[in-house]
């Protein structure tokens, strides 16, 4: 027996020394993973792509069975597991799951912080490896006509990247959005914008309907750097969800006058359009139906498949577009007030039909009013 006990002992003496060996040395993998150098220069936007991709991620949005009903885009920002992306994204989500470029699926993915008037949230997932990174910019410095490059998963399309420019800064409820031609679509939410230079200057957010593909909008980096310093203790999605309850969030949505489905994109729509939920007149916001809200060739109007409630007037017809102190406030409604006394509520749906705030859209339709008026 002791002929035994000492081969078992000599056994587990190599092994514990083997297991000590392979720990150290996947720490010191860890500590020394390689991460990718950027230098201050110019990059042409195949060069960017294939420094970035790495740290762009795929994150799919479950519900409470954990079954897939949506996606997004986000970005690792720090190598331990720490993920930039839209509030709009993981509003209402139940569990979340992020997929990096080499195909490394994380499943416990929690809520670091969040800025649901920016829309934007910090997310941590368990990394067992340094994780490839971005470099933030300074979008304080980042100037009108400047080039920009995204990357995103439009439609589910992973890693599709497109490009443009900075078209302008708008100011909006106490913050600051950047206008970009840089074409963006349901699913690029939550990506990075970069500059040529390889930093991160935006998280695309949102992008409009119908002809004018090439107006867009990402919200300036400057405000993501709190949220990364934050000390909270990570929750689960599903404990934020429940948190908003009473706020925007989807699981305090009123109920469609039939089950929500995104309606088809309209094709013969002048100008811009935008996904919108039209009140039906109830006493409360709680009957609905969805569709489009469009403005272009001096016209405003609503559009949908049913063509019940649809309706067009000149924009010489609006008296007032404006946010809701009451009604439907809770919801980010708002009301485009005719001159003839009809008065139109509607709330902006973002690509997970969960409703937001009307800020782009009061944006750019109070141009298109602007630009009627100096004709």
């Amino acid at each position: 027996m002791s002929r035994v006990a000492n081969a078992l002992r000599q056994r587990l003496a190599k092994l514990t020394v083997l297991a000590t060996f392979s720990l150290t040395m996947g720490q010191a993998a860890l500590a020394t993973a390689e991460v990718v150098q950027w230098t201050e220069r110019t990059y042409t936007i195949p060069e960017l792509v294939e420094m970035a991709s790495p740290a762009v991620v795929f994150i799919g949005i479950l519900n409470a069975e954990g079954e897939y009903i949506g996606q997004g885009s986000g970005f690792v920002a720090k190598a331990d597991g720490y993920v930039v992306t839209n509030f709009h994204v993981i509003d209402g989500a139940q569990g979340l799951i992020v997929k990096m470029l080499d195909g490394e699926i994380y499943d416990r993915v929690k809520v670091v912080d969040y800025d649901r008037r920016r829309d934007l949230a910090v997310l941590k997932i368990p990394a067992f490896k340094q994780l490839p990174t971005l470099t933030l910019g300074d979008s304080s410095t980042v100037k009108v006509g400047e080039e920009a490059v995204a990357i995103g998963n439009p439609q589910g399309l992973e890693h599709t990247v497109t490009n443009g420019m900075v078209s302008a800064f708008r100011n909006t409820e106490g913050y600051r959005l950047m206008q970009i031609s840089v074409p963006i679509s349901p699913g690029s939410s939550g990506g990075p914008l970069f500059d040529l230079r390889g930093n991160v200057i935006g998280i695309t957010t949102s992008g409009m309907q119908g002809e004018a593909q090439n107006l867009n909008f990402a919200v300036p980096i400057e405000y993501v750097r709190p949220l990364l310093e934050t000390k909270s203790e990570p929750v689960s999605v599903a404990e934020v969800t429940r948190s908003q309850a009473g706020s925007t969030s989807s699981r305090e949505q009123p109920q469609a006058s039939a089950p929500p489905q995104v309606p088809p994109e309209p094709t013969d729509i002048p100008g811009m359009a935008w996904l919108v939920a039209h009140d039906h007149g109830g006493s409360t916001f709680d009957d609905f139906c969805l569709g489009y809200l469009f403005v272009g060739e001096g016209t405003i109007g609503y559009t949908n498949d049913s063509g019940i409630h649809n309706w067009a007037v000149p924009l010489s017809g609006v008296k007032e577009i404006k946010k809701n102190t009451f009604y439907g406030s809770e919801y980010g409604a708002f009301h485009i007030k005719l001159t003839t006394g009809t008065n139109y509520n509607l709330v902006a749906v973002n690509d997970q039909l969960q409703f937001q705030a009307p800020d782009q859209i009061l944006i750019m339709v109070t141009q298109t009013f602007e630009q009627a008026r100096n004709k």
